[in-house]
């Protein structure tokens, strides 16, 4: 069997690469609006430069993904491409897995979306897994009107990727809000940054007020609880015997879960929700955005994950919910 191919499709980007290896050969944006299947073509003989018959494939997923969504992924992979064995893996296990535990809880947040996953045994506990429908592109829409209330008028399409970048670049989760709120009102808080135009421009309270959404969703005039609630409420709905381990491994993964602070203020905030024998320990997925990639990469090179593939002779003869049986 030739090297597995390693895919995690992400909505706002796609990492692809091959198993056995600590990083994605190829990122690139995933274009909303494109055919998912246009997508993989692309990924596969543009990016790879693979027959993908060729190779097995383990495809990252969301969390929450149903399981006719599954079939449906499975019958074009099988079907349309013709991979030779699949395995689909939730995002939110192959971050933990690339922070080396099989037991914890992922927060998994990218662009689109932000995941709650609690994991026991390198199972995810479906019922206990939450959403949060505030991840990277509220930031940066967010960052964007706060730039514009600040007199800086940057509003197109190219000028939003200048926003991302200018956001990650720039942006962080203050440990204490009330307190940064009071030191930014100083004139000399501001600080200048460079577009790529050569302009500068003065980056002052936008810096932690964008990220802090996360924590105060109404910020952005969202009627949700914060990223350290929906934690809270997301580890206390599993089985108290589990609380310890999973309040003990927090693991941030994905783009936004990389903003600079938010460890720390997570911790912070978390700690004081819980009962103080319980410790909590946040940290950040050691390959931050290429986690849940990294995951895939370290689960497909495990000599015990051969069992684990759903190959084409299986799918051609129990169909495509087969590939429920055999998911993580």
């Amino acid at each position: 069997m030739n090297v597995p191919l390693i895919c995690d499709y992400g909505s706002g980007f796609s990492k692809v690469g091959f198993a056995g290896t600590e990083a994605p050969l190829a990122v690139f944006p995933t274009i909303l609006g494109k055919l998912r299947h246009e997508i993989w073509h692309y990924s596969f003989y543009q990016m790879l430069h693979v027959a993908p018959e060729q190779h097995p494939l383990l495809m990252a997923e969301p969390p929450l993904n149903s399981m006719s969504r599954k079939e449906r992924l499975s019958q074009i992979l099988f079907e349309t491409f013709s991979v030779p064995a699949l395995y689909l893996a939730n995002q939110g296990v192959l971050s933990l897995y690339a922070s080396g535990h099989t037991a914890g809880m992922t927060i998994e947040s990218g662009e689109g979306m932000t995941y709650f996953v609690p994991i026991i045994d390198g199972c995810p506990l479906h019922q206990s897994t939450f959403h949060m429908d505030i991840a990277g592109q509220d930031l940066t829409l967010y960052f964007l009107r706060l730039l514009s209330e600040s007199g800086h008028s940057l509003v197109s399409t190219a000028d939003r990727e200048c926003v991302r970048d200018l956001k990650e670049k720039n942006c962080f989760v203050a440990l204490d809000f009330e307190k940064e709120k009071a030191e930014a009102n100083s004139p000399f808080y501001p600080q200048k940054c460079q577009l790529p135009d050569g302009q500068e421009i003065d980056l002052g309270r936008e810096r932690f007020f964008c990220p802090e959404a996360l924590f105060q969703p109404d910020l952005i005039e969202r009627n949700d609880l914060g990223i350290h609630i929906k934690a809270f409420e997301c580890i206390s709905s599993c089985n108290p015997a589990l609380w310890k381990i999973l309040f003990g491994h927090i693991i941030l993964s994905g783009g936004t879960g990389t903003c600079s602070g938010l460890r720390a203020r997570l911790q912070k905030e978390a700690s004081a929700l819980v009962s103080p024998k319980i410790n909590v320990k946040v940290s950040t997925c050691p390959y931050s955005v290429y986690g849940a990639w990294a995951g895939g990469s370290i689960l497909c090179s495990l000599s015990t994950f051969k069992d684990m593939w759903v190959t084409r002779e299986e799918y051609r003869e129990m169909g495509s919910s087969v590939v429920g049986r055999r998911t993580l």
